[in-house]
């Protein structure tokens, strides 16, 4: 005990837990993920960061939903569910970029209500012309717009390809409402170099090999 104080004091340590007290391995498990999660948020903001596009803004707040433990308990369990290896943060709102164990690749993609109004309010504005049942949707919080790169959005003179950039979105209700979509097919193509992605799998065949 001596000893984990001495290492709490000089820093060298962020959590202890003793083996010997009750729930030893629930605690153990809890205490590494909440680390993991701390040491994510830190990361983050330091991305988050160096990826400002207004010089005048020295320092931006990480994703609200780093911080609510809804839209974190959420992203745990569908990362779970959907064997997600690796994961990486994209934007200020706090959408995401998967990857499984075999190297493929999908998204997360999350809005919020102050978005999700912003797109309605810009798609009247442009009198984009949409079919009535999507511009239903687009009201009801049933679809959101993400595009993959800013550059492949519509040229005014075909602002009617915009309905091209809508995905089904489903509500999480945490301290804010949120929107999110899974995609795992974009209707746009990503400029992404896959031959630089290597599966966790062909990466832990290297290992074993060098080993």
């Amino acid at each position: 005990m001596d000893v984990a104080v001495k290492l709490f004091n000089d820093g060298i340590i962020h959590r202890y837990v003793h083996k010997n007290e009750p729930n030893y391995l629930e605690n153990l498990v809890k205490t590494i993920s909440e680390l993991q999660h701390e040491y994510f948020v830190d990361l983050s903001q330091i991305i988050i960061n160096a990826l400002a596009i207004k010089p005048e803004i020295f320092e931006l707040e990480p994703p609200s939903c780093l911080n609510d433990p809804v839209f974190i308990r959420f992203f745990d369990e569908f990362i779970k569910k959907q064997k997600i290896t690796e994961y990486y943060l994209l934007d200020e709102m706090g959408s995401f970029l998967f990857l499984d164990e075999n190297g493929k690749l999908s998204w997360l993609v999350l809005n919020d209500e102050d978005l999700m109004e912003a797109t309605e309010f810009e798609i009247d504005l442009e009198n984009v012309k949409i079919n009535p049942q999507l511009a239903k949707s687009i009201h009801n919080r049933g679809v959101l717009r993400y595009v993959f790169n800013h550059d492949e959005y519509p040229a005014p003179e075909n602002i009617d390809k915009v309905v091209n950039l809508f995905y089904p979105a489903t509500k999480l209700v945490g301290k804010t409402n949120y929107y999110y979509s899974y995609i795992e097919k974009p209707l746009m193509n990503p400029t992404i170099d896959t031959s630089q992605i290597i599966s966790y799998h062909d990466y832990r065949s290297k290992m074993v090999k060098k080993k």
